[in-house]
């Protein structure tokens, strides 16, 4: 029970920190020395670095913490940081900061509203060692599965505290939401502000994958409903 209050709170911060940030625009500058692709696993965040990369103005690196690339271009640089913890969170942060007073910098901030299905996303892959684009050949092979009520306990509790976290990035820099569930044309929309060409979605190699997670799961409704009661009305 208290875990469940706390979450409560926890999401109804992190919302009135996000409401209270609407309006503070942080002018977007002619040039980019750094766009900062971050997100918890299972947001997108292969997907929307994949997409940057098609640019030629963009010269992307794969899964790298902040301050280790250091290219030697005058091309901003697109990479792409998984935060799989809170400790990692606040490190991140603290990265941002040091670089920001030097360095301008991109945030683009990826994220789910379903944190069931971002879970469920991510046990798949997990036990089927399946991370981008499958077949619909493959989609049907998959099973189903119970997953451990315990385990994702924790994975929400981690991930409330997370997303917390990531909320001060907004403030620091200029920085871009992409919802996962709306990634595509949210997407879009970023390489239009960013004067880029838009880009042939279904030519990129990381698609979202059409498995229905109520399915995959057999514990689903259980699951489900453990989930509702951390989520603030």
């Amino acid at each position: 029970m208290f875990f469940k209050i706390r979450a409560a709170l926890t999401r109804r911060k992190a919302q009135k920190q996000r409401e209270r940030l609407v309006n503070h625009q942080v002018p977007w500058p002619d040039h980019f020395d750094h766009i900062c692709v971050v997100g918890m696993p299972r947001t997108g965040t292969t997907f929307i670095q994949t997409a940057l990369g098609r640019s030629a103005v963009v010269m992307t690196f794969g899964e790298h913490p902040l301050l280790e690339v250091k290219p030697k271009t005058n091309k901003p640089t697109g990479v792409k940081t998984i935060i799989p913890d809170l400790k990692a969170a606040k490190q991140y942060i603290l990265d941002i900061k040091k670089l920001s007073q030097k360095k301008s910098i991109l945030i683009v901030y990826c994220y789910r509203t379903n944190l069931l299905h971002q879970y469920i996303s991510l046990q798949r892959a997990m036990l089927t060692n399946q991370w981008h684009s499958m077949e619909n050949t493959e989609i049907k092979k998959i099973e189903s599965h119970t997953i451990d009520t315990k385990q994702f306990y924790w994975f929400l509790k981690n991930a409330y505290s997370i997303q917390a976290e990531l909320q001060n990035i907004i403030s620091m820099t200029s920085s871009y939401d992409i919802l996962f569930e709306n990634n595509h044309e949210q997407l879009q929309a970023l390489l239009k502000k960013l004067n880029q060409p838009t880009v042939d979605i279904h030519s990129l190699s990381t698609q979202k994958l059409k498995y229905d997670p109520r399915k995959w799961a057999k514990n689903y409704r259980e699951l489900e409903a453990m989930y509702q009661q951390t989520i603030l009305k």
